[in-house]
């Protein structure tokens, strides 16, 4: 073997490993082997695949394909022609189009809406950043509860550019109900990328929000920049989201929802409330939904765009979620 595959086989310990070289710039492919005692006329080698690009439902129809070459040409040696296929014809068997030296060609924007159980969602794509050939691009959308946010990944993930992005990393928070704060993330390999979505996300106060950052790399590791890059495209996605939203206006069929600041000097001066019956909701950064009385409020310095829902005897007259104002007097 050392006489085939020259440098690119190295022996460790009882095993070998063979980096396999790719075209049109994908990162090689490492293939690492060691044989049993009946190879190769009863058992093939015993083998593991890696690569910066494989995904893991990749691995069992690569598995699957080495295999079937080994049962084509046993009693013979077998690694001479796994290392062809790799190299020549795993790309086209995977149906892969593109490639992280060419990420760039992967960019996309995605404006779409795919009807499910809470209506349509919409996807919105951020602007690209390109840093030494790895290109990050962040898609944003509401979602208002888990199915929703599997909507989402299913819909991107069904874009072949995007599913084939060395990482698909997000985060989202939802409100599922006025005390019940519902907050997840996942790297996607990209150790720490989703910590750092979630951060954005929490310090601007975002709720019933996803952010996906795709990530196609390059080939050159960018180290901590990666991180600011990943927040900067979060950063920009929900600036993008906030300024649809804007554009949409309010719901006519309700009228202009009165700010919590509005309800609160009401349940104060109107002689038909009891403010010692009031209770407030609202949002901890760190805790999460949380209620205090009304009578505290005032002296426990929280802004009043965190206030999500006023109650009064148990009841809830105010409610920022779902635009609900009992105290309205026309």
């Amino acid at each position: 073997m050392k006489t085939i595959f020259d440098e690119d086989l190295k022996k460790l310990n009882e095993s070998y490993q063979i980096e396999v070289a790719m075209d049109d710039g994908f990162d090689a492919i490492t293939l690492l082997f060691h044989f049993p005692g009946d190879y190769p006329s009863n058992s093939p080698p015993i083998f593991q695949l890696s690569s910066s690009w494989l995904k893991t439902h990749h691995l069992p129809i690569l598995e699957a394909k080495l295999k079937e070459i080994y049962l084509t040409v046993r009693p013979e040696p077998v690694i001479f022609q796994w290392v062809q296929f790799l190299k020549n014809d795993s790309i086209s068997l995977l149906g892969i189009e593109a490639n992280a030296e060419e990420a760039d060609k992967a960019v996309v924007e995605v404006e779409t809406s795919e009807p499910i159980s809470s209506g349509s969602i919409h996807i919105l794509s951020g602007s690209p950043i390109t840093d030494r050939k790895s290109k990050f691009q962040a898609f944003v959308a509401e979602v208002k509860s888990l199915e929703d946010v599997h909507a989402v990944l299913q819909q991107l993930k069904s874009n072949k550019k995007i599913a084939i992005a060395t990482h698909n990393m997000y985060a989202y928070r939802i409100m599922l109900k006025p005390d019940q704060l519902l907050e997840d993330r996942d790297d996607d390999g990209e150790g720490g990328a989703g910590d750092k979505i979630l951060y954005v996300l929490q310090t601007r106060k975002q709720i019933n929000l996803i952010v996906v950052v795709s990530r196609w790399y390059g080939g050159i590791h960018l180290g901590q920049a990666r991180f600011k890059h990943i927040a900067d495209c979060a950063v920009e996605a929900i600036g993008l989201f906030a300024k649809k939203k804007e554009g949409e206006g309010h719901d006519e069929s309700k009228g202009k929802l009165r700010t919590s600041e509005e309800i609160f000097n009401q349940i104060k001066w109107d002689p038909d409330y009891d403010p010692a019956t009031c209770l407030m909701g609202y949002m901890d950064r760190f805790e999460g939904m949380q209620e205090i009385e009304m009578d505290e409020f005032k002296n426990a310095d929280i802004p009043f765009h965190r206030v999500w829902y006023f109650k009064l005897n148990g009841k809830v007259v105010w409610d920022r979620k779902t635009r609900e104002d009992l105290l309205f007097k026309k």
